[in-house]
């Protein structure tokens, strides 16, 4: 299984043990597939999903990556940018859920943070600047958490 696939198959299973609402979105590579001489294609997507937690809403791009040091901005699509900047300049909130493969550690990284780093010329953020953001969710093969 691709290691995308997984984290989003990990994060439904541990928002649903948190009786979240997730929408999610069309995934663009899966509608990209080629079918003989004919091609289907998708608009992009601001994320891949739209969830509502405790009465929050916010905008969930998870994302995965297998390298060793840090979380490369190239992972994240132009138009997932466009969208965290828009979204967060009208006060909404957009999250980066990150997995470090080496590790398995998620990280929850407000988009304001990625933004500003990107502003400032960065390409990518060292593990230990995100270990502030270190999510730990419910297990996924555990109880549910208490109410």
């Amino acid at each position: 299984m691709l290691n995308w696939i997984d984290a989003e198959d990990q994060f439904e299973a541990f928002f649903a043990k948190k009786k979240a609402f997730l929408y999610a979105f069309e995934d663009t590579r899966e509608a990209q597939k080629t079918g003989g001489s004919r091609r289907i294609w998708t608009k992009a997507r601001p994320s891949d999903y739209l969830a509502t937690v405790n009465g929050v809403t916010f905008f969930a791009e998870v994302k995965s990556t297998s390298n060793k040091t840090a979380f490369p901005f190239s992972m994240i699509k132009p138009f997932q940018w466009e969208c965290a900047i828009s979204t967060t300049m009208v006060g909404g909130i957009y999250l980066f859920f990150i997995r470090s493969e080496m590790t398995k550690i998620w990280y929850k990284v407000p988009a304001s943070f990625m933004i500003e780093s990107l502003n400032n010329n960065r390409k990518s953020l060292k593990w230990e600047e995100l270990a502030p953001y270190v999510y730990q969710p419910p297990a996924v093969d555990g109880p549910p958490p208490a109410p």
